[in-house]
């Protein structure tokens, strides 16, 4: 596609802006995007990358489309309905035929047409088109057999085949094996096996075999939250078949859920081995095959290893070219490997592996800093000591 390539336009778009880079939390290099670049606003709630090529940023004011150089805004407009019903743009999902559906804050969906450029607010239109179960939906989720899930947060699920033009219900029914748990649906992910993964406002789950339409195991959070608890959950499924299930709105860390050993492990701040540096996760990528970069509030970046290890990437102010904010309430790894983050306050950081990592050490608040910013002479000795001679302050 046209934007295939949108990594090396992002690196050569970036190389003109103005970069105060330091000490880079010793591995990782971002790149930023903020107001300046032209971001409607800075608090960025969520991420999408098209198949056209386009990265969309949702913001709590305005939705906007990235080209790797340029960016267009969208908001609302008065008498105007093909422009977006409410500016504070909460998720973004791709649909039948690649249209956008775009959640506001409300809940509320409205559809970016993709080959036409414009929003539809006839979420009615659409929820007939399909022969959704209801108008009311909390997700939309493509399978691998073209199909798309359309999760409902009281009446189940709408599966709506592109091929055929039909739409199947799922929904609870006591006398029917392998109908849904429950039909309070909160979330829906796809694992690598064929596999969906449904999670219930009540913290139960469902693993749905894709052919069949049927509920193959079932697990549930109770032994951690109360089941009569109505909750907004989320869930990733990683490479090699586990879920990762947190909510965004409460502090309870992430859950790793094994299938296959029917095992559920809790990490948050107080366990160990691994231990969270902020219990509020707010999203969570594969980075790499078993290497998750989970989002927390004012906890930067926790980087989980299945090898037993964790780290974090967090905001230090003597770093122009680390994490801008240590809030992160979105993240997004798209085709290219590049991971695109959003914050709370600063926009969006994105890195890359192959992102040139010059360090810029210069005078700072650390103690790894230097004591004086003008360089004049270098020398090295024979045992690889770098001495660095300034002109004011010595070497």
């Amino acid at each position: 596609m046209k934007f295939r390539n949108i990594i090396i336009v992002l690196l050569l778009f970036f190389s003109f802006l103005d970069s105060h880079s330091q000490s880079l939390s010793k591995e990782y290099v971002f790149k930023s995007i903020n107001e300046h670049q032209g971001l409607s606003n800075s608090h960025v709630q969520s991420i999408f990358k098209d198949r056209l090529g386009f990265v969309w940023f949702g913001t709590a004011n305005g939705l906007n489309r990235f080209d790797g150089t340029r960016m267009r805004t969208f908001f609302t407009a008065d008498n105007d309905s093909s422009t977006l019903s409410n500016n504070y743009i909460w998720k973004i999902f791709e649909g039948p035929e690649g249209n956008l559906w775009v959640k506001d804050i409300n809940g509320d969906f409205d559809i970016y047409l993709l080959e036409k450029g414009y929003f539809s607010r006839n979420i009615n239109f659409y929820s007939q088109q399909y022969k959704l179960k209801s108008d009311r939906i909390s997700m939309v989720m493509a399978d691998q057999n073209n199909r798309y899930w359309f999760a409902h947060p009281e009446e189940g699920i709408s599966v709506y085949d592109m091929q055929t033009g039909t739409t199947t219900y799922l929904h609870q029914n006591s006398s029917l094996a392998g109908s849904l748990s429950f039909n309070q649906v909160s979330y829906m992910a796809k694992g690598p096996f064929g596999e969906i993964w449904v999670i219930y406002q009540n913290g139960s789950i469902d693993i749905l075999n894709s052919q069949t339409l049927s509920v193959t195991k079932r697990m549930d959070l109770y032994a951690y939250v109360d089941r009569g608890r109505m909750l907004e959950w989320e869930l990733m499924v990683d490479s090699s078949g586990d879920a990762w299930v947190y909510t965004p709105t409460n502090n309870f860390g992430i859950f790793r859920v094994n299938s296959l050993e029917e095992k559920i492990t809790h990490i948050h701040e107080g366990s160990q081995p691994l231990a969270l540096n902020n219990n509020l996760v707010k999203s969570i990528i594969e980075k790499e095959k078993g290497e998750f970069w989970i989002g927390t509030d004012h906890g930067g970046i926790n980087i989980l290893k299945k090898d037993g290890t964790i780290s974090y990437i967090t905001h230090n102010t003597d770093e122009g070219t680390g994490l801008s904010d240590n809030t992160v309430y979105s993240m997004y790894k798209d085709d290219n490997d590049i991971v695109w983050i959003g914050t709370y306050k600063k926009g969006v950081n994105f890195y890359h592996d192959g992102m040139m990592r010059f360090v810029h050490i210069k005078n700072g608040a650390s103690q790894e800093s230097l004591p004086y910013n003008d360089i004049n002479v270098f020398a090295e000795d024979a045992k690889g000591n770098l001495y660095i001679g300034t002109n004011g302050d010595g070497m």
